[in-house]
């Protein structure tokens, strides 16, 4: 049995394999009334696949057609911090340019660089929306 799922793995896709194989452990189970084997006759193949990558000029038309302004910051931040989904923002330290993140990949912490146009980006957002007050403002630009 081993022989042969090797070889239909060969010339086969893993679906049609795995319906091979749960049609035989059917047979044995419920049709023939005996014990499945159990045998680890294959594994599935290993894929690697590499995440769909936004390029700068698709980033660019997605900021652009976006026209609340909550969400056109939202989207340039994770764009440009290159935040994964489930990810959340700690802390934004200006001072040193950096942004914790937590519960990264793996259920860990990471340091990320805060870019300049960021930080400008955030400042604004934040004048706009909250209307800080000018003195906060120029204090974080300063950093």
């Amino acid at each position: 049995m081993t022989d042969y799922f090797s070889d239909l793995l060969e010339s086969h896709s893993w679906s049609s394999v795995k319906l091979d194989l749960y049609g035989l452990k059917f047979l044995y189970t419920y049709v023939l009334n005996k014990p499945w084997p159990a045998l680890k006759l294959i594994k599935p193949p290993r894929t690697h696949r590499l995440p769909d990558i936004v390029t700068v000029a698709e980033a660019g038309r997605l900021f652009t057609m976006t026209h609340t302004l909550s969400y056109r910051v939202f989207f340039f931040t994770l764009y440009s911090l290159g935040l994964r989904l489930g990810e959340g923002v700690a802390d934004i330290d200006a001072a040193r340019q950096l942004v914790h993140i937590r519960d990264a990949k793996g259920n860990k912490d990471r340091l990320v660089p805060l870019p300049a146009a960021t930080l400008e980006c955030l400042c604004r957002f934040w004048q706009v929306c909250y209307s800080a007050p000018d003195s906060l403002l120029q204090f974080l630009k300063t950093l």
